[in-house]
């Protein structure tokens, strides 16, 4: 399953349901694994960089770092030498960092970068560990981790899942012949007009006092109400 953040109200620069984002299965399953690791089990934000970055980097010496990539086991050091590849330790490397990035004691630090990895590969190696280290399970983790205020200024849908490159192409924004930004979103998610939304729902909806949250309850074709907004205003 996959959902849409849809504006609710016309004020600011985005304008009344357009899709603020659009999140497809793989992103859920992301958003929900990033929490866990980073605020409910923390012991586990580790794992989650490993299996999200494509290489490790391990201090050896107060000038030097091992860097390994994690696919391929393959490694090579890195100092404050140009190696044959012309890389070398940059200093603020060892200056700068937050407890976030790096992991282990000071002066034996480890930790990731390189490419990120947001596969279905990867959300399944992550899940497993969150699985086999906690009472968290990925069936309990189904609908985005949307707050009280993203509930009260965002609808948040349920639709049938897309790719990445349908949830690009309904983020874009609308663009002049000279690639100008003429509106926040070239598309807007038209829940308005299904019948399912009853002027008592529409109107609690539209109370920025109130949090409502209907995706246990509706699902809705994404093609049913997705509109390009120059092709129907």
């Amino acid at each position: 399953m996959a959902e849409l953040a849809i504006k609710i109200g016309g004020r600011g620069t985005a304008k009344d349901q357009d899709i603020i984002h659009a999140f497809n299965d793989l992103a859920i399953r992301w958003w929900n694994a990033m929490m866990i690791c980073r605020d409910y089990q923390p012991d586990l934000l580790q794992v989650w960089r490993e299996k999200t970055f494509s290489c490790r980097f391990d201090r050896i010496s107060r000038t030097e770092y091992r860097r390994t990539v994690i696919v391929t086991g393959k490694n090579r050091v890195i100092g404050l030498e140009p190696n044959e590849f012309g890389e070398y330790v940059h200093m603020q490397e060892f200056v700068d960092g937050n407890p976030g990035r790096f992991f282990g004691e000071a002066g034996n630090e480890t930790w990731f970068g390189g490419d990120r990895d947001y596969s279905s590969k990867a959300m399944d190696a992550v899940w497993a560990a969150i699985e086999a280290a906690g009472p968290y399970r990925e069936t309990d983790f189904r609908l985005f981790p949307a707050g009280s205020g993203d509930l009260k200024a965002h609808l948040f849908l349920r639709v049938d899942d897309f790719d990445d490159a349908t949830r690009r192409e309904l983020e874009e924004p609308d663009l002049d012949a000279a690639g100008k930004v003429v509106a926040y979103r070239k598309r807007r998610a038209n829940w308005r007009k299904l019948p399912v939304f009853t002027s008592v729902l529409k109107t609690q909806i539209d109370d920025p006092r109130q949090s409502v949250d209907i995706r246990s309850q509706l699902q809705v074709q994404l093609a049913s109400i997705v509109e390009v907004k120059s092709l129907v205003d």
